[in-house]
This record gives structure tokens, C-alpha cells and sequence, in this order.
């Protein structure tokens, strides 16, 4: 997945994203190059590529975080006739 700008994974730690134990960051590939299992202090910056493996409870989360801030906002009532 990539990491888009804004969003809750932009600036996030690979520590931060393996923090339940529900999900693990297999390969990053950004500007700084590719990386295998990358060192837990690697923070994820807006385009970094990510491959991550999770278990069913941990990709809603997951998911939620690719989608940022507007995910989370709740719908605007639309105008009447």
C-alpha cells in the first residue's frame, strides 16, 4: 500500500504500526530504497511503499490508517430540494 500524504501512516514508526502484534511490516520501499523487514525505528513518510501482512483483526485498523483523517470524518448532510 502507499503511504499518502496526511494520512495517519505518514510519519508513523514501523514500531508503531507492528504495536499490537496484529500486523507486521514485511518490505518498505521509498526514497531511501528498499528494505526488508525494516529496523522498528524506520518512520513511513508520504510515498514510502509498504508490504504488510496482518491477521483479520488488525486490517480494519490498518486500513483506517491508509484512508487518514477524512476517513474518519463523519458524512455532511446533503442540502434539501
Amino acid at each position: 500500500m502507499t503511504v499518502e500524504p496526511g494520512s495517519d501512516l505518514d510519519g508513523e514508526t514501523v514500531a508503531g504500526l507492528e504495536e499490537s502484534g496484529e500486523r507486521r511490516v514485511l518490505l518498505l520501499d521509498g526514497a531511501r530504497g528498499q528494505r526488508w523487514r525494516p529496523p522498528v525505528e524506520t518512520t513511513l513518510t508520504a510515498g514510502d511503499e509498504v508490504t504488510v501482512v496482518a491477521i483479520r483483526q488488525g486490517l480494519p485498523q490498518l486500513l483506517a490508517a491508509r484512508e487518514g483523517e477524512a476517513a474518519r470524518e463523519p458524512a455532511k448532510p446533503q442540502a434539501g430540494p
